[in-house]
């Protein structure tokens, strides 16, 4: 087993366990995009059991018996039951617990209410239970590897659970929200009219391309801030979300959509190849947080106009790229800003992990 330093090897869990908890959460969440794809575009769902939460729930009952048998083989080594579990897996231990209330309850709430089949279905209390358990257990190897490469380097052959790990967590969050993915959204072909509604529209483009952003930007910064990612990573993950966003919501009808996503994520690892931002350089490191957002809007609004009749004016799609960076570079900001004066995921600051995040 591999070994974590200053950590006991019967508490950490080896790259292969990692690897492996990653994969059982992959099962997990395209259970539920294709769960999502069931609610948002089959008219009638008149039933709990379908195979698509079969499919949803079959990944968690796989990925949950495999975090138990973790904890059970380092109990048979003679270890109580806090030091059995894995670092950084109590928190997945504790997203079982709610994922199965949350799973529970939402099997005595479709029998009451029925089957949601629209944006309801998201914010439905049992759903959100499930999406809490869920968030908690699948970050685990994200967590468990936080623990065992403090610094920003990682080994190479090490880094992919930690790279699955993120992309479910930014796969997650970008379902849970998918009412506001923008690159989806046809909603700027409504020709702007100011004196009708305010400009809703405009409006409601302009909020869901600013939630999109926040949602990718996030997880791109804090995954370069943390570590130096093998080249190819932020392509892969925004790849995956991408495809997955245009199979659920629009089931592929304009393929083109999922490019803007890639182009941004090349963007990235190109960028951290050639010049490694890291908040320890706060200049470059807003930079490299304004690159990726202008470098998505500008792809996007340039294959929309292509593809799709623009109603937006000059000014709403030519300044919407440029808000889009703005907002990356405040949130690279917010990410390396330090009060104590290290940066987050310099070399320093290895040692200001938390015990509570150990």
């Amino acid at each position: 087993m591999d070994a974590y330093p200053n950590h006991s090897s019967t508490a950490s869990a080896s790259r292969r366990e990692n690897l492996l908890t990653s994969l059982f959460a992959t099962w997990l969440i395209v259970g539920l995009f294709v769960d999502g794809w069931a609610h948002n575009n089959l008219a009638e769902l008149e039933t709990f059991w379908t195979p698509w939460h079969g499919l949803f729930y079959s990944g968690f009952a796989a990925t949950a018996a495999w975090v138990v048998w973790m904890v059970r083989k380092r109990l048979h080594t003679g270890a109580s039951l806090s030091e059995s579990i894995p670092i950084g897996y109590r928190l997945s231990i504790v997203g079982l617990a709610v994922f199965a209330a949350g799973g529970i309850g939402d099997a005595i709430w479709h029998s009451l209410f029925g089957i949601e089949t629209d944006v309801d279905a998201l914010f439905s209390p049992t759903h959100i239970l499930l999406v809490t358990g869920i968030m908690l257990i699948v970050t685990g190897p994200v967590r468990s590897m936080s623990v065992r490469f403090p610094s920003r380097r990682v080994p190479r052959g090490e880094f992919l659970p930690a790279g699955i790990s993120m992309t479910l967590g930014l796969l997650l969050v970008s379902f849970f929200t998918m009412y506001s993915w923008a690159p989806t959204s046809g909603i700027y072909q409504v020709p702007f009219a100011p004196s009708r509604s305010g400009g809703f529209e405009a409006v409601f483009g302009v909020l869901m391309i600013l939630v999109t952003t926040i949602t990718v930007s996030s997880a791109v910064l804090w995954m370069a801030s943390r570590w130096r990612v093998p080249f190819g990573t932020f392509t892969a993950m925004l790849a995956a979300i991408g495809v997955l966003m245009s199979g659920m919501l629009d089931e592929f009808s304009q393929p083109w959509e999922i490019l803007p996503v890639v182009a941004a994520g090349l963007a990235a690892d190109l960028l951290v190849r050639r010049f490694d931002p890291a908040p320890a350089g706060m200049t470059s490191w807003m930079l490299f947080g304004a690159t990726v957002p202008l470098v998505m809007w500008a792809t996007h609004f340039s294959l929309f106009a292509s593809f799709r009749d623009l109603g937006w004016t000059a000014e709403l799609w030519s300044g919407v790229p440029v808000l889009g960076a703005m907002a990356g570079a405040m949130l690279a900001y917010l990410i390396g800003y330090s009060p104590t004066g290290v940066p987050a995921g310099s070399q320093d600051s290895e040692d200001a992990l938390s015990p509570s995040y150990r």
